[in-house]
């Protein structure tokens, strides 16, 4: 086969900039309460994200970690937990 040639074109790429809050629903929890909260996420434009973000939470025990939950925020950046 003879040899070929191929042209692409790179664009570049900018990662987007965006800032993370967390408020809890309670200043003090107590061993057996269930944490709940919100996380807001602001893009760096401060509008809407074109894609949803990701929320995981994870509880850090010192030297253990549990996965506390998981889920997609809004298109405004908020999640519930």
């Amino acid at each position: 086969m003879p040899p070929a040639q191929r042209k692409i074109k790179v664009r570049n790429y900018n990662r987007e900039q965006f800032s993370v809050s967390v408020s809890f629903d309670k200043e003090t929890y107590f061993p057996g309460d269930t944490v709940t909260g919100t996380v807001m996420s602001k893009s760096g434009d401060g509008g809407p994200f074109q894609v949803p973000p990701t929320l995981s939470l994870v509880a850090n025990f010192g030297v253990t970690k549990v996965n506390v939950t998981a889920g997609v925020m809004n298109i405004n950046g908020v999640g519930i937990f």
